[in-house]
């Protein structure tokens, strides 16, 4: 029997998947998947989005704060 991929819930504002919890996403990154198209990914860090207030997944480093 195969098993049926569930439909991840999208954050309104910029379409990627919604992560309830920080440890989920960390979760996520560590087994590599983005499951945007279920294909595995190069994602280095969560993040809180402000818009939905879930964490999503990130490619691209924290941007350091300019002294």
């Amino acid at each position: 029997m195969s098993r049926r991929k569930r439909s991840k819930q999208r954050c309104r504002t910029s379409g990627k998947v919604i992560f309830y919890t920080e440890a989920a996403a960390l979760v996520a990154i560590a087994r590599g998947q983005s499951w945007r198209h279920g294909t595995s990914t190069n994602a280095y860090r969560a993040y809180p989005c402000p818009h939905c207030r879930h964490w999503h997944l990130s490619s691209k480093p924290r941007r350091e704060p300019q002294p």
